[in-house]
């Protein structure tokens, strides 16, 4: 699913109000080798992300640091593209009683374009293939496809995000089975359980789904 990766696959990457808002950057820190201690991006926010409660300390680092690394560049041009779309989403997100981080998965799956089209068939913001299009209500037998209607797909796709949640217990386990797939999922972990502790390296699945839930949690760490 997303333009790198995602519920098809698919990359792209955004945050809640105004990137330049949210992410204040020191140049002078981008010059500077990195630490633990030093943050290439700074937060007003002073409670950590449920999606990264229980984390190992070194992942949050590391997610932080490529995150910085792979998605500042483009801040400017997703937020951009997200201007109009944003509080929209967000709307709906927060009528879900839902986490708005959510916000940041459309970042990794479609970049912001409504039109994003994977070569699987996922398609719009969410990256919704038909088959769970359908499940949600969002791709209908008339013909109608409700994924490239912003505010739609947000309520399917969230939707589904909390279903995830509400079944695994946790969010960085939610973020993977959107892309993976629960029953890929839940086959993997009948095999080799895992938990927020054990870190995001010894998550038990593929290569491709452990750089998607760090490009979103990067992100999360970040803002």
């Amino acid at each position: 699913m997303g333009i790198l990766s995602g519920c098809s696959s698919h990359t792209a990457q955004v945050p809640t109000n105004s990137l330049k808002k949210d992410i204040v950057i020191d140049e002078q820190q981008q010059l500077e080798p990195y630490s633990q201690e030093q943050s290439l991006v700074t937060t007003t926010k002073h409670e950590p992300s449920v999606f990264l409660q229980s984390l190992p300390d070194s992942d949050i680092a590391i997610i932080k640091r490529e995150a910085s690394r792979t998605m500042l560049p483009m801040w400017e041009n997703i937020d951009a593209r997200s201007a109009t779309m944003r509080h929209r989403m967000l709307q709906v997100i927060q009528e879900l009683g839902a986490p708005e981080e959510l916000l940041y998965v459309p970042v990794a799956e479609s970049g912001y374009n409504p039109y994003a089209l994977s070569p699987a068939g996922a398609f719009g913001l969410w990256q919704l293939m038909p088959r769970t299009a359908v499940e949600l209500g969002a791709f209908h037998k008339n013909g109608i496809d409700d994924r490239r209607h912003i505010e739609a797909s947000t309520r399917a796709a969230v939707s589904y995000l909390l279903s995830l949640h509400e079944r695994f217990n946790s969010w960085p386990l939610a973020i993977c089975a959107y892309n993976l797939g629960p029953w890929g999922v839940e086959r993997r972990l009948r095999k080799k359980p895992w938990k927020s502790e054990d870190g995001l390296n010894r998550l038990p699945f593929p290569a491709e789904t452990r750089h998607y839930v760090k490009q979103i949690l990067g992100m999360i760490a970040l803002a």
